[in-house]
């Protein structure tokens, strides 16, 4: 589904070159449930941002069944994230003004999708999380645990081909962490392709396929007796 080759990134910060990324191979099959793990800094999220198209590498490029995403333009990019990509982070990311269902159908309206199939494909999937009942609460008015779940809802419900989720555990007790995971895994069951970066080693131990590490922007794949 999706090849990198040799990817690169370089920031410049008070003169000085970091290099984010150096060099990172990656192959993503149809399907999979690849689990990223590796310390702050490590170039996890910086991975997963090129990715979703959200940023471009300085070298190297991302071939995806839309194209190369380091040579398309923003309204490809942007159409790549639209139609085929859901993501989900550490920080919700919810519209404060927007009701639970309304923060769900807002992906399905930059997706081009009616009124009337968004409403009813959001509160499906609201349903699904559990939430069938929060429909009409604010994300102020909700637990940390049911707004990442809003979140997990938003990605999913346009159906995407390719799930990233940033550390999606990472501001939640364990109870809710382990729901969430929970969700991760019957999407994967369900054919979704989920891209999980996390610095929890126990988090998807036993359902993720593969395992990359990452270390100072290098990345590693760790045998499975290991993961």
């Amino acid at each position: 589904m999706l090849h990198a080759e040799n990817l690169t990134r370089l920031f410049h910060v008070g003169g000085q070159e970091i290099r984010a990324l150096d060099g990172v191979d990656l192959r993503i099959d149809t399907g999979e449930y690849l689990r990223i793990l590796g310390a702050s800094g490590s170039g996890k999220s910086t991975l997963l941002n090129l990715l979703a198209g959200l940023d471009r590498p300085t070298t190297g490029r991302i071939v995806t069944p839309a194209g190369d995403l380091a040579a398309m333009s923003r309204r490809e990019l942007a159409r790549w994230r639209a139609q085929s990509v859901g993501m989900v982070f550490q920080t919700f990311n919810l519209i404060p003004h927007r009701t639970a269902l309304q923060n769900v159908e807002l992906a399905l309206l930059f997706a081009g999708v009616g009124r009337a199939e968004r409403e009813t494909r959001a509160r499906d999937w609201l349903v699904r999380v559990g939430l069938g009942a929060r429909l009409a609460h604010r994300p102020a008015d909700l637990s940390g645990g049911e707004q990442q779940r809003v979140a997990l809802a938003r990605a999913l419900v346009k159906q995407p081909h390719l799930l990233l989720a940033d550390e999606p555990t990472g501001n939640l007790d364990r109870d809710n962490a382990t729901a969430i995971a929970g969700f991760l895994s019957a999407a994967s069951r369900a054919g979704v392709t989920i891209v999980l970066v996390t610095h929890d080693a126990t988090l998807a131990s036993g359902d993720a396929h593969r395992t990359i590490r990452m270390t100072y922007g290098t990345a590693a794949e760790e045998p499975r007796e290991a993961q």
